[in-house]
């Protein structure tokens, strides 16, 4: 079973991706919005998700989700320091 030192560590990892995302969309369009690779992350996301639940029933999916909230105001403030 894994720790939730793990379910931290994947969450990161998945919100940074998904951040990267959306910056590298906002560089070639403009604004920051979905890119085609954000509902490939999703899937990833939805299949750990139940690998994670069948790893530990305990596991909190909508804990998970939050840990992976991007704060879009952050974000822009980000893109704007990039370029």
């Amino acid at each position: 079973m894994l720790s939730r030192k793990y379910y931290k560590q994947f969450a990161d990892i998945l919100k940074k991706a998904t951040e990267e995302q959306y910056l590298e969309n906002a560089v070639i369009t403009g604004t920051i919005e979905n890119h085609k690779e954000l509902g490939i992350i999703n899937g990833i996301t939805e299949n750990l998700i139940e690998f994670f639940r069948s790893d530990n029933p305990r596991f909190d999916a909508d804990t998970f989700r939050k840990a992976m909230e991007i704060n879009f105001k952050d974000l822009k403030k980000q893109l704007e320091v990039e370029c």
